[in-house]
């Protein structure tokens, strides 16, 4: 028997890698007054797997409104607002990119002036 999407765990898997545990990382990095790169690093990869999740929950769940025999299920999923579905995981994707990318640049900044000091400090031969 086909039942309600609404009720299947990949629904709630979807819910909670969209919605609840990108808003945590978000309040968690925001209301923090100092942080470690490598928990900043390890968020942004979070976030980009669980876009990847998402991405692969959502034509799963597409299928499962279309062989439901509800029609609740049909107008979230199998209708024009499952394009609005696919921005979530953009969003989390995005911001995971951006995280990513402020400790890589945060790194090569330190990396290289930390270059650029043992050069001059060295003595000429």
């Amino acid at each position: 028997m086909n039942q309600i999407v609404f009720l299947k765990i990949q629904f709630w898997i979807l819910v909670a890698s969209s919605l609840a545990l990108p808003g945590w990382i978000c309040w968690f990095l925001l209301t923090r007054r100092a942080i470690s790169r490598k928990v900043v690093l390890f968020f942004g990869v979070t976030l980009l797997l669980l876009s990847a999740l998402d991405l692969v929950l959502l034509p799963v769940l597409h299928n499962e409104a279309i062989r439901s025999k509800t029609t609740l299920d049909d107008e979230v999923f199998a209708s024009e607002y499952s394009i609005a579905l696919y921005l979530l995981p953009l969003l989390s994707a995005g911001l995971g990119v951006n995280l990513i990318s402020h400790v890589l640049r945060t790194h090569l900044r330190f990396a290289e002036l930390q270059y650029d000091r043992e050069k001059h400090d060295k003595p000429p031969q």
